[in-house]
C-alpha cells in the first residue's frame, strides 16, 4: 500500500494528473488539473483550442481577458497563432470598397452594434476607417440618423431606459455616438436629468455636496470607493478632493496603515468588518475589501477568522494520511 501511495506521489509531482484521486468521505470533489508547465506544445495547443471553442473565443484579446493564464503559457512558447491564426490583413493597403467588405465581416463575426465597440476591439481597423472618412457608410448610417432635438432625446432616453444606464459614462461605453450628437446639440443636461442635476460643484458647500453624495450612494447601494469610481468618477474626485470620503462612505477608512497596526488590533477589526457584513468565508473577505483581505493573509490571521476552514484543510490531510496507512 505504501509503495503504491508513494508511485502516485512521484506521479503527482511530475505533473501526471490522469490517476482519479479517491474521494476520502466526501473531501475531495475532484481530479486537480493538470498545470500548463507539465504539458508539452501539442497538448497546450489542443487545451488551447478545447477552451476557445468552448467559449466562442476567436482573437488573441479575447482569450487575454477570459483567461490570461492560458493566454501567456501559449505566448511565452510562442504558440498562441497555432490556436488562433492570425489574421495578416493589412487595411491601409485595400482599396475603399474591399475595406467596407472586409470591416462588414468583422462586425457580423464579433457581433459588434456600435462605432464605440469597433474601436475597442480593433482599434486600427476603426482608425484606417475614420482616416479615409468611412465610418458614415458602417454599421447602417441610416439608423444613426437622429431626427429632431426631441426624437434624439426620446431615443437616448429609452435607450438608457432599457440598459439600465444611468451615467454619461456608461452611456459612452454602450453607444459613443450617441453620447456624442448629445454633446453637439448641447442636449447632455437633458439626460439624467433627476440624477445628475446639481453638478456645479465650486458653488455647493461641504454640507450640500455630502447630501447629494448620500443621496447618490443610497440609491445605488454604493459602500466604497471602487464602487463609487465605477457609477461616477467625476463626484469621488470631488468628495476626496475635500476630504469628505469619511462622511459619504459606510465602509471608507480614513487610513490603511496597517503596518502600525498590531496583529491582536487588525485580528479585532477584520471580525468586525466581517461580522457588520456577514462575511464567513475567505472570498468573501476578499471581495469585500481586498486590501483588509491581503493584509490578514500576510500577517497569518486567516485560520483564526474562519477556522472552519483551517479544520477542513487539516481534516485533508488527515484523511490522505490515514489513507496511505
Amino acid at each position: 500500500m505504501q509503495e503504491r501511495l508513494s508511485t502516485k506521489r512521484k506521479e503527482t509531482a511530475k505533473g501526471d494528473f490522469s490517476q482519479v484521486q479517491p474521494k476520502a468521505e466526501g473531501i475531495i470533489k475532484e481530479k486537480r488539473k493538470p498545470h500548463y508547465s507539465s504539458m508539452n506544445d501539442d497538448e497546450l495547443i489542443a487545451e488551447g483550442k478545447a477552451y476557445c471553442a468552448e467559449k466562442g473565443i476567436k482573437t488573441p484579446r479575447g482569450l487575454f481577458s477570459s483567461y490570461q493564464g492560458l493566454y501567456d503559457a501559449l505566448r511565452r512558447r510562442g504558440i498562441l497563432y497555432q490556436v488562433m491564426p492570425r489574421q495578416n490583413i493589412y487595411w491601409c493597403k485595400l482599396s475603399d470598397p474591399r475595406l467596407l467588405e472586409e470591416t462588414n465581416k468583422v462586425v457580423a463575426a464579433h457581433s459588434i452594434t456600435s462605432r464605440s465597440q469597433l474601436a475597442q476591439q480593433h482599434g486600427a481597423l476603426y482608425r484606417e476607417l475614420s482616416e479615409r472618412d468611412l465610418l458614415k457608410n458602417v454599421l447602417d448610417s441610416e439608423k444613426r440618423a437622429w431626427g429632431t432635438d426631441d426624437e434624439l432625446v426620446a431615443k437616448a432616453e429609452q435607450f438608457c431606459s432599457e440598459r439600465g444606464i444611468r451615467t454619461f459614462g456608461e452611456l459612452h461605453d454602450a453607444d459613443d455616438g450617441m453620447l456624442q450628437a448629445l454633446a453637439r446639440r448641447g442636449l447632455k443636461k437633458r439626460i439624467f436629468a433627476g440624477s445628475r442635476k446639481i453638478r456645479r460643484w465650486c458653488k455647493m458647500g461641504d454640507d450640500e455636496i455630502v447630501r447629494h453624495a448620500r443621496e447618490f450612494c443610497e440609491q445605488r447601494s454604493i459602500r466604497n470607493t471602487k464602487q463609487l469610481k465605477n457609477a461616477d468618477k467625476g463626484l469621488l474626485a470631488q468628495i476626496d478632493r475635500r476630504g469628505l470620503l469619511a462622511k459619504v462612505l459606510a465602509d471608507y477608512h480614513p487610513h490603511r496603515r496597517w503596518r502600525k497596526v498590531k496583529d491582536e488590533e487588525l485580528f479585532a477589526i477584520v471580525q468586525k468588518f466581517c461580522d457588520e457584513h456577514g462575511i464567513t468565508t475567505p472570498i468573501g473577505l476578499l471581495n469585500s475589501d481586498y486590501s483588509l483581505y491581503q493584509t490578514a493573509r500576510k500577517r497569518g490571521l486567516m485560520s483564526r477568522l474562519f477556522p472552519e476552514r483551517a479544520h477542513d484543510a487539516t481534516t485533508l490531510i488527515d484523511a490522505i494520511e490515514k489513507f496511505g496507512e
